[in-house]
């Protein structure tokens, strides 16, 4: 696995249980995009390009999301 970025909402909880609650949503994906369309431009702001090789984990309205490349 690469590198993984979590939002500042996750940064002090255990990494382990952030990765077996989050949703995986594969970048570019029908998901990624329909909820891109359900978010408010402040919550697409926190989901960034990732690096090559990384995962981003983000928490938007009380759901935590594993953005996968």
């Amino acid at each position: 696995m690469g590198r993984q970025w979590i939002d500042s909402a996750g940064a002090d909880k255990d990494v382990s249980k952030l990765n077996a609650g989050a949703k995986s949503i594969a970048q570019f994906s029908d998901e990624y995009f329909r909820l891109a369309a359900a978010n408010s431009v402040a919550e697409n702001q926190i989901i960034p390009m990732p690096q090559p090789g990384e995962e981003r984990i983000v928490s938007i309205r009380g759901h935590l999301y594993r953005m996968t490349p």
